[in-house]
């Protein structure tokens, strides 16, 4: 029994997994404005610099230099200034907050939620920070947590719109849309006018196949902004699902420049035929363009059309291009790095993710997926050390305890490995594969009652749909002499896993085993 358990831990070693999020927040909180001869943005920065300058302990200024900078879109040299602020007086509370507002604005959640938890460990009752903290939540993908601070913020303001739309995108991620149309509705109904919300509750709509209802909304969109692209998108999805591809057709072709918006409208109805045959005609229609001029937004736009198409190879050979014209461009040098990872490339994906490093030190993704390279090339102990590095950049990101976990194990380090996986729940408490971890290696050990635990809430957050779990809690179930919830394990096992699944003939086995006694 234990070599099995070992052999369902070592297959899941294998598994790399990548979290995507989604930025939030409520924005900068401005004290004041200006004097009446600061008529713009510009003028109030280049005013308070001056003050700045002349009075360097003036903790007022700083603060609303950082404003300016916020407002200019300047987060690391906004959050330059908060700092400045904070030095003179670790007290101000707002320029706090707004550095926060700034960390997370420029990506470093980690540091964007350890000032909201100042904020809150100060004023527990500061909806904004607390609102700014689910949003910190919300990106690692910790969503119990982010719907708990959500809870008391739509409490004690009912009407906070930002709030609600942030439920609601959470209650969409984790695909409950009834509820994400419950949350959206209570938007509108404090603003009419929410075009995000409008639009954001037509999805859900479109997800429950209420073809109507979604029309009805993105129509409502077009009306109040006809230059918002993505309703325009998400009507040609609609028509799709309903088969009116005519009608599709129309708002389609008006989209044939804008590949982010096409491919939302296609991919979400799941049209993958309709979808690739998109991209491949954007990929000829900037291929003519390219023959009468070349330029490094045509070829860009080619490469992102190809890698849609899983033309890896030319995807690789026009993202070259584009370095070409300019070898500064980080997120060039990042995606041609995903790409050499589609490819098994992992040597030459190793090196552009080490360019972008160069250029951007504190960017943590560049770090994770350079470890994960280094450790498809073997070189595990390298792998960590950049992970960790990742990890000490973004202490929210369940995804690079796990993956790091996943590495332990490989080298046989098991109490690293249980370390890192007790990490992962921790920031996301939802992470059905760091459970399901936990529970082999809690099996492995001979503890099977904690093992039990484990896999029961591995096979909870998947609603029983998890087969690897299921298999090896009977196995556990089996150890503790609790034969009936063994067969009713591997029953559920049978029902949900495919019959080439692995484990498919020793479940049956078992339950052979199980059943003559």
């Amino acid at each position: 029994m234990r070599e099995i358990i070992t052999t369902l831990a070592r297959y899941a070693i294998l598994l790399f997994i990548v979290a995507m999020w989604l930025p939030t927040g409520t924005g900068a909180q401005e004290a004041s404005t200006a004097p009446s001869s600061a008529n713009s943005v510009h003028a109030e920065h280049e005013y308070y610099a001056r003050l700045v300058s002349l009075r360097p302990s003036d903790t007022n200024s700083w603060y609303r230099l950082g404003i300016a900078k916020y407002k200019l879109r300047q987060y690391k040299e906004a959050v330059a200034s908060f700092s400045a602020c904070l030095e003179l007086d670790s007290t101000h509370q707002k320029a706090r907050f707004n550095r926060g507002v700034c960390y997370a604005a420029a990506g470093r959640n980690t540091d964007a939620f350890i000032d909201f938890n100042y904020c809150l460990g100060v004023d527990s009752l500061d909806l904004d920070a607390r609102l700014n903290r689910a949003g910190c939540f919300f990106r690692a993908g910790n969503f119990e947590r982010a719907r708990q601070d959500i809870a008391l913020v739509t409490e004690l303001s009912p009407s906070s719109i930002a709030a609600w739309a942030l439920s609601a995108a959470i209650h969409a991620r984790m695909g409950k849309y009834k509820k994400a149309i419950h949350d959206y509705s209570i938007c509108l109904a404090y603003d009419r006018k929410d075009i995000s919300s409008l639009n954001s509750r037509g999805v859900s709509y479109l997800r429950l196949g209420l073809i109507d209802s979604a029309v009805a909304d993105f129509k409502r969109v077009q009306a109040l902004d006809s230059s918002y692209s993505m309703a325009q998108s998400n009507l040609a999805l609609a028509y799709i699902q309903s088969k009116n591809y005519e009608q599709a057709e129309v708002y389609v072709n008006a989209l044939l420049d804008e590949l982010s918006h096409e491919a939302y409208a296609w991919e979400i109805a799941g049209d993958y035929s309709w979808m690739r045959r998109r991209y491949a005609e954007s990929a000829l229609r900037y291929t003519r363009g390219i023959r009468l001029q070349h330029s490094k937004d045509l070829f860009r736009k080619r490469a992102y059309s190809y890698l849609n198409i899983d033309s890896l190879n030319r995807a690789v050979d026009d993202f070259t291009t584009v370095l070409s014209y300019d070898s500064t461009d980080y997120t060039i040098w990042y995606n041609r790095g995903l790409v050499f990872m589609r490819k098994s490339d992992f040597a030459s994906a190793r090196r552009d993710f080490a360019h972008v490093i160069d250029m951007k030190p504190t960017y943590s993704l560049a770090w994770y997926y350079k470890g994960l390279a280094l450790a498809r090339e073997g070189e595990a102990q390298e792998g960590i050390r950049s992970i960790t590095r990742a990890i000490e950049l973004d202490t929210l990101h369940a995804e690079y305890f796990f993956n790091r976990s996943m590495l332990y194990l490989g080298l046989q380090d098991t109490s690293a490995a249980n370390s890192d996986l007790h990490k992962t729940v921790a920031v996301n408490s939802s992470h059905i594969q760091a459970w399901y971890q936990l529970g082999i290696l809690s099996a492995v050990g001979g503890e099977w009652k904690v093992a039990k635990k484990h896999l029961s809430k591995s096979i909870e957050l998947s609603e029983g749909a998890f087969a690897d779990a299921l298999f090896a809690r009977a196995q556990v179930h089996a150890e503790l002499h609790k034969e009936k919830a063994a067969l009713r394990d591997i029953q559920d096992f049978l029902n949900v896993a495919s019959e080439s699944h692995p484990n498919r003939n020793q479940a049956e086995e078992l339950q052979s085993v199980l059943t003559s006694k």
